[in-house]
């Protein structure tokens, strides 16, 4: 268990700095990758868990998150008084 564990950090580590170190991807964004690799979408999640679905490219989906998100943690900076939200998180 703990080795499959180790592997799979192993494989998300790598991804994460291909995504942030490699020219070939200088000015890519939006996109979703996996083991390396971009990802398709996909209509239902699958047990490997690769690919995105189509409503998480969604922009509309993508603004009411936003909006969302910067409500939630106005609020939660209201509630805390102190102006930030990171006593919260």
């Amino acid at each position: 268990m703990a080795a499959a564990r180790s592997a799979a950090t192993r494989c998300s580590a790598a991804t994460a700095l291909l995504l942030a170190t490699s020219p070939l991807l200088e000015g890519i964004g939006g996109r979703y990758f996996a083991d390396c690799n971009g990802t398709g979408t996909v209509e239902r999640r699958t047990g490997n868990l690769h690919g995105v679905a189509r409503y998480a490219l969604d922009p509309d989906n993508a603004r009411r998150l936003w909006t969302l998100s910067g409500n939630l943690l106005a609020a939660a900076a209201d509630q805390s008084g102190s102006g930030c939200a990171t006593n919260h998180l």
